[in-house]
C-alpha cells in the first residue's frame, strides 16, 4: 500500500468513517480504472477519494478537506456511500 493511500485512509479512520475503497492493485481491471481515472478526473494516481460520487481529489487534498471541515459536511451531505458499480460505471 502507498504512503499516500495510507494516509488518506488513516483520515477517515480518524473520523470513525468506514470508505468503500478500491484496491485497484488488487483487482484484474485495476489498470482499466487507473486509465479510466486519468480520463475522467485528469489524475492516474491513487488515492482518488470520491464523496457521494463528488470527486475530492487525492491524500493531500482529503488531508486539507479534513482539516478545513469541509469533509465533515461533504460527509454529512447524505447518509449513503457510493458503492462500487455506481463508481465503475462512471469510470
Amino acid at each position: 500500500m502507498c504512503r499516500y493511500c495510507k494516509r488518506a485512509k488513516s483520515v477517515f479512520e480518524s473520523m470513525s468513517v468506514k470508505p468503500f475503497v478500491l484496491e485497484l492493485d488488487e483487482r484484474e481491471d485495476g489498470d482499466d480504472i487507473q486509465q479510466a481515472l486519468g480520463k475522467f478526473v485528469g489524475r492516474r494516481t491513487v488515492p482518488q477519494v470520491f464523496i457521494n460520487g463528488v470527486h475530492l481529489g487525492g491524500s493531500d487534498d482529503t488531508v486539507a478537506a479534513q482539516q478545513s471541515g469541509r469533509l465533515k459536511k461533504l460527509l454529512a451531505g447524505s447518509a449513503s456511500a457510493v458503492n462500487a458499480e455506481n463508481l465503475k460505471s462512471e469510470l
